[in-house]
């Protein structure tokens, strides 16, 4: 596939002309893709170069009637450069304020909405049991998020997102 560079200016007309399209789409995800009820918690996990799809899903989420949302973002470069500079022993344990967070929010019944966008290059190179020992660890440790998640008990989606490619 050849990338068609798009300056800062395009890219901005380019979202005005749909933003009504993108509202839409956050609309569907919080009303249908989690159906979050009013009053109810949103946890939203997000990638940082999404903020301006991310802000959308918020506003349309306190619309609906949202208790509160709590934003969780990632950064397909910061998570690169921890894999680089951490030993794999590291990611055996995920710190205890992750648990709380995680853990304290599927137990208040929150619903859980992940907007998903990386560059599938992102972690070439890396050494794969540092992410398989990080995901081993947050479904072992972050049993009453893990839990919510495969018996039920909180909503959740997962929604595409578009990112640059690193290049």
């Amino acid at each position: 596939m050849t990338a068609i560079p798009m300056t800062d200016e395009e890219c901005r007309l380019a979202t005005e002309a749909i933003s009504e399209q993108l509202d839409r789409y956050a609309n569907l995800l919080v009303k249908k893709g989690v159906a979050l009820h009013p009053e109810q918690e949103l946890v939203l996990s997000a990638p940082v170069e999404r903020a301006d799809f991310a802000r959308r899903v918020v506003r349309a989420a306190y619309r609906v009637g949202a208790g509160h949302v709590t934003v969780i973002w990632h950064d397909d470069q910061v998570t690169r450069l921890t894999y680089e500079n951490v030993p794999t022993a590291w990611f055996e344990t995920v710190p205890s304020w992750q648990r709380e967070q995680l853990n304290s929010l599927a137990e208040g019944g929150a619903a859980f909405l992940f907007l998903e966008g990386s560059d599938p290059s992102s972690l070439k190179g890396i050494d794969p049991a540092k992410p398989a020992t990080a995901s081993r660890a947050r479904n072992e440790q972050c049993k009453s998020f893990r839990d919510g998640m495969d018996f039920g008990r909180n909503a959740w989606c997962i929604a595409g997102v578009p990112v640059a490619l690193a290049g």
